[in-house]
């Protein structure tokens, strides 16, 4: 999302340092099963985030409303316009919703998802 926020709507953004990389992140759901053989499940695809100006302010608004609505709740994860794979070795199988809800499962604060994938979390959307 590139917009300016004030000050009041920075302290309540999850990631006000920007998104870790790859690496950084742990996937402390894994099923155990070992890795799937070099799978690459790509984050990002280049495209623009929303069809119209109507879809982006729509999708910023209920994203606001969300993470207001769950902020005091460690058990309920509010993302958006995030691949989300539901099957493990096959990266074509993925969704990418505007706007998705998951209680039970945490926000990882400490290190963001850049996707959701099924098998390496405790509950789906």
């Amino acid at each position: 999302m590139s917009r300016v926020m004030r000050s009041a709507e920075a302290a309540e953004y999850p990631y006000p340092d920007g998104l870790p990389t790859a690496e950084a992140v742990e996937h402390p759901y894994s099923d155990g099963q070992p890795a799937a053989e070099a799978v690459e499940y790509p984050y990002s695809d280049g495209q623009p985030m929303a069809e119209s100006e109507a879809q982006l302010r729509t999708m910023v608004y209920l994203l606001g409303v969300l993470y207001g609505r769950y902020r005091e709740r460690a058990d309920v994860y509010v993302g958006g316009d995030m691949f989300l794979y539901y099957e493990r070795g096959n990266p074509a199988a993925v969704v990418a919703p505007d706007v998705f809800v998951v209680v039970g499962a945490p926000k990882r604060e400490e290190a963001p998802r850049l996707s959701y994938k099924l098998w390496e979390e405790p509950k789906g959307p």
